[in-house]
């Protein structure tokens, strides 16, 4: 309580749990001190979020992993459910398709499962200080941070939408949420309009509201503007999946990062590098510089608080002002269309310190980078050959995951380019050369996912030669 004193903030704090009471979500209890014993009580805490996409400036924060007397916390006591979750990078490889974009998120999501056994609300209870009086409540819905939460909403929600007709709307509705938050894309202006009609008020009938909802497309904003569910924060992006997203301009960048220049320790280095969030790799180039600035701090077998030497912490100061400075690029958003034929460009490169590949998508005769990855490279040395080798086994291993997300677009071609003509003699010959029996398992391993690939999606992969200087891989492993 005392950040809330600090910040003036202890009546607000107070006043959600008031808010939620008189929306059913809580309801206060009366227990004498000596029964306490047969409650579950959880603490909480007051979240600050100060970005201004954020409409809730304080929430409470429930701790479902604390132990107490020697025993399990709920969290481990309870069976947290299968992941259904959609996969992120699956929705935001979606995301970058086609010409208009809906969003918008469910209205305390969590908060509309209700529990119906007095038992199950007994496990959800706290105290809440209002004034100079301690307060008993317990929670009749589900709550954020509870571990098998996100498995029940999804489970909740695929549930209600399978009530609906097999359409479109049941298709967005079933694959286009992350938890709570909805993320659709189409090329007709119509279409995007009917599913957002459409959700509404089927949401609605399992007593979930879809708020905070925008779109690049502005005759649908004029509806959600009219319906009062468009956005109410005002700035002028959008929080995306971990992405900032500008529907005027359609472009996305990373999330703003402060990144410390000031670090003494292994330990430092690694929380600092922990805040950027870059799942489509779009600022790999400089991301991998923190990535080959740690394995060296790993090879020097330092501890974690172990001062870290001159050169690092000089390396680390010029590093961070470049990371800081990421949120600054922007893409372009839309890179793939779903109505046109769509050639791959899966681009391999490495180096002694690093490895990766970078995916382009070409349409119309223009080219748009899709997603990247890049590792560093293991800690036990190998030849240059090998590590090219990597770069490309991890491109066919992602490979799988991209035509999987791309399912509905013809895929006319798929082209692995390499810069090392010695992997290209590996792949293609149909005797191995090598003596190096990780090196024959490698090849072995991408044959047989390319013939998996093809069999099970039916598309056509080649090799191709690229001269080092046109690669633009070797921007990931310099």
């Amino acid at each position: 309580m005392l950040s809330l004193r600090k910040r003036n903030l202890e009546e607000a704090y107070t006043d959600i749990f008031h808010q939620q009471e008189s929306e059913g979500i809580i309801e206060r209890i009366a227990l004498n001190p000596q029964d306490f014993h047969k409650y579950i009580w959880i603490p909480h805490r007051p979240v600050f979020k100060l970005d201004q996409q954020v409409t809730t400036k304080i929430r409470p924060v429930f701790n479902c992993s604390l132990k107490t007397g020697g025993g399990y916390s709920l969290n481990e006591a309870c069976y947290p459910g299968i992941n259904i979750m959609n996969n992120m990078l699956e929705l935001l490889l979606l995301f970058v398709t086609n010409k208009y974009v809906l969003l918008a998120d469910i209205r305390k999501a969590f908060l509309m499962i209700k529990l119906k056994p007095d038992e199950d609300k007994n496990r959800f209870c706290f105290f809440v200080k209002d004034g100079d009086n301690l307060l008993c409540y317990r929670y009749c819905t589900l709550i954020f941070r509870f571990n098998a939460s996100p498995f029940i909403i999804n489970y909740v929600l695929r549930h209600h939408v399978n009530h609906f007709p097999n359409d479109a709307c049941t298709e967005m509705l079933r694959r286009r949420f992350y938890v709570n938050n909805l993320c659709m894309t189409s090329n007709s202006p119509e279409e995007i309009i009917k599913l957002y009609k459409n959700a509404v008020p089927r949401l609605q009938k399992g007593n979930f509201q879809l708020r905070s909802c925008n779109s690049n497309y502005e005759p649908l904003q004029d509806i959600m503007i009219k319906d009062d569910r468009i956005v109410q924060h005002g700035c002028e992006f959008e929080k995306v999946l971990g992405h900032k997203y500008h529907p005027k301009i359609d472009y996305i960048s990373i999330a703003n990062t402060s990144v410390q220049k000031n670090i003494i320790s292994k330990r430092d280095i690694l929380a600092e590098t922990a805040k950027l969030f870059d799942p489509l790799s779009l600022c790999a180039p400089v991301t991998v510089k923190a990535k080959i600035l740690l394995r060296k701090l790993w090879l020097l077998k330092l501890s974690w608080d172990e001062k870290v030497p001159d050169e690092v912490m000089t390396g680390w100061s010029n590093l961070a002002k470049d990371l800081s400075g990421l949120s600054d690029l922007v893409f372009s958003r839309q890179a793939v269309d779903s109505n046109s034929p769509l050639r791959l460009y899966l681009f391999c490169d490495a180096s002694s310190q690093a490895y990766g590949f970078v995916v382009y998508g070409v349409q119309g005769g223009k080219s748009h980078i899709i997603f990247s990855k890049v590792r560093v490279a293991p800690m036990k040395a190998k030849t240059l050959p090998m590590m090219e080798l990597l770069a490309v086994y991890t491109a066919f291993k992602t490979l799988s995951m991209l035509l999987k997300s791309y399912s509905n677009i013809k895929i006319e071609n798929i082209f692995v380019a390499v810069d090392a003509q010695v992997v290209l003699s590996w792949v293609l010959s149909d005797n191995i050369k090598t003596k190096s029996l990780y090196t024959r398992n490698r090849i072995r391993d991408i044959r047989d996912i390319k013939e998996r690939l093809i069999k099970e999606f039916g598309v056509d992969i080649h090799y191709k030669y690229v001269p080092s200087a046109d690669n633009p891989a070797d921007l990931l492993s310099r």
